[in-house]
């Protein structure tokens, strides 16, 4: 998890290099990382196999690939994993073409066998697809680029806004910096949402 992760990484350069020089493998788990953080890895343990995973409850390792390998790729979650499918839909449950942002589907034998209100699973299911509540888009070579939780998703008068993305550059001008964005109704109705940067004091 990037909570055993962060605290290797504050260890001194020189446990980090004896860390380095014996651990061959790491696999993270599902929780997304940042990009700073993926590319602090690779730095940090330039001889360590990295493996990422995209997954959720209901379908565990939706993708799986070595991020050493594919450091060009470094901003996506990777392609799926054997005898897994991903689409991505719109809101009305149509499927989208290659670089185009909408919810994210998935059909394959990690697929749960339901939720027991049946009701529920069925209401997520479109064509043996499960959509997701996770937005994102597949690249042309299909490399799935997560954009962050529906419900998450900052509406700002039309303009579909990602608290992830912000986040993200800010970190690019503070590293480290223990933030995080939100949207709220505008109490004064101008908007329909603001944006909210709070830091952690």
């Amino acid at each position: 998890p990037p909570s055993v992760l962060s605290s290797i990484l504050r260890l001194s350069s020189d446990e980090i290099e004896l860390l380095s020089s014996r651990i061959c493998r790491i696999q993270t788990g599902a929780m997304r990382f940042d990009i700073s953080f993926r590319k602090r890895l690779l730095t940090e343990f330039p001889r360590t196999r990295i493996f990422l995973h995209y997954g959720l409850s209901e379908a565990m390792r939706v993708t799986f690939f070595e991020l050493n390998a594919n450091v060009k790729k470094i901003h996506t979650e990777g392609s799926a994993s054997k005898n897994v499918i991903i689409k991505v839909f719109d809101d009305d449950g149509e499927a989208l073409p290659n670089n185009i942002e909408g919810l994210i589907g998935v059909k394959g034998d990690n697929l749960c066998l339901g939720y027991l209100d049946e009701k529920l699973w069925q209401s997520h299911l479109k064509n043996g697809y499960f959509v997701t509540s996770d937005r994102g888009l597949l690249d042309d070579d299909g490399f799935l680029i997560f954009k962050g939780r529906a419900d998450d998703v900052i509406n700002a008068n039309g303009v579909l806004v990602h608290p992830d993305e912000i986040e993200q550059k800010i970190l690019k001008h503070w590293p480290g910096l223990n933030c995080s964005v939100l949207g709220v109704q505008d109490p004064k109705k101008i908007k329909d949402t603001i944006i909210i940067l709070a830091i952690e004091g």
